[in-house]
């Protein structure tokens, strides 16, 4: 077992890397651009290799994590009043009601690994969740530069609004309730390992961009 894991973690720092290189390339930006969404479904995939207990129950709460991610986005674009005003660029993959497949996964993969990331905590799970969606909120700040120059998204008149992040916050932290009260028990090793890397791999591309 922990030499799977490691195999998957120093595969997972080597393709995050390539793609650190690719991206900060301007004469192959164009290729790896496209590759977005499969990134995030490998890590997503990496993540599942690791999780217990896979059971139905743990599968339908992640099946319900991903579609609320992937409705909220929705319901964002369509009325401005959770996010702000904004529409996603094609760099997210092929969309359904103008919106990306790939980003209730997206949503799956972060508000996972930072559950698993403090439910250790022997604290109540209010303050648990309060301190993962402060965490999603700083992530969402070091993301965004990024996905405006990539294409991930748009906003109106190029702004981000503050709105954005008070979204990111409460939305993040009603997700990681669900958990809490779902009673969602799971372990995984590699979970707090991916939620560093994708810090890392956007702080990097935020200064060097």
């Amino acid at each position: 077992m922990k030499n799977k894991l490691n195999i998957v973690k120093y595969s997972l720092v080597l393709i995050y890397f390539v793609g650190l290189i690719g991206l900060l390339n301007i004469s192959t930006r164009n290729f790896f651009l496209p590759l977005t969404p499969w990134i995030i479904l490998l890590t997503v995939a990496a993540l599942m290799l690791f999780h217990k207990p896979l059971d139905i129950k743990h599968f339908s709460i992640m099946t319900f994590i991903a579609l609320a991610g992937f409705f909220i986005e929705y319901y964002g674009i369509l009325s401005g009043k959770i996010f702000g005003i904004y529409t996603y660029g094609e760099t997210l993959g092929p969309k359904v009601l103008e919106t990306p497949l790939i980003i209730g996964f997206n949503w799956l993969l972060l508000v996972y690994c930072v559950f698993i990331t403090f439910d250790f905590l022997n604290i109540h799970f209010v303050l648990k969740s309060f301190l993962g969606a402060i965490t999603m909120t700083i992530y969402d700040l070091n993301l965004e530069p990024v996905a405006i120059e990539f294409g991930y998204w748009r906003w109106f008149a190029n702004a981000i609004p503050i709105q954005n992040y008070i979204g990111w916050f409460f939305i993040s932290l009603i997700l990681l309730s669900s958990l809490h009260n779902f009673k969602f028990k799971a372990s995984n090793p590699i979970a707090s390992f991916i939620l560093v890397l994708l810090f890392i791999y956007f702080l990097i591309l935020n200064i060097l961009i």
